[in-house]
């Protein structure tokens, strides 16, 4: 791993961000942070390409499923993630 572009816990030194639960549909966001407090769900963002940096495309999931589809800039395939990967994750606005 290289070294981080933004200090981890120093939450002024981000740029602004919203939870990846509140982005919309339809849109394209960049990640800025990842919560860093459970390893295994690190360890899956980062199997599936998920990182600080990289553009997501967001758009919902079924109704009441408490999920919503990402695809990684690159990618084919959408990935559905849970409120618990869904509130470790916040982003901005994409390019």
């Amino acid at each position: 791993m290289g070294i981080p572009s933004r200090p981890p816990r120093d939450a002024s030194a981000f740029p602004p961000a919203i939870n990846l639960s509140d982005a919309a549909d339809g849109s394209k966001v960049i990640v800025e942070r990842i919560a860093d407090d459970d390893s295994q769900l690190l360890q899956y963002f980062s199997d599936q390409g998920i990182r600080v940096g990289v553009e997501l495309s967001v758009s919902a999931a079924e109704d009441f499923s408490e999920t919503i589809n990402v695809r990684v800039a690159g990618k084919k395939t959408a990935l559905s993630l849970g409120s618990r990967a869904i509130n470790a994750v916040w982003v901005s606005a994409g390019k």
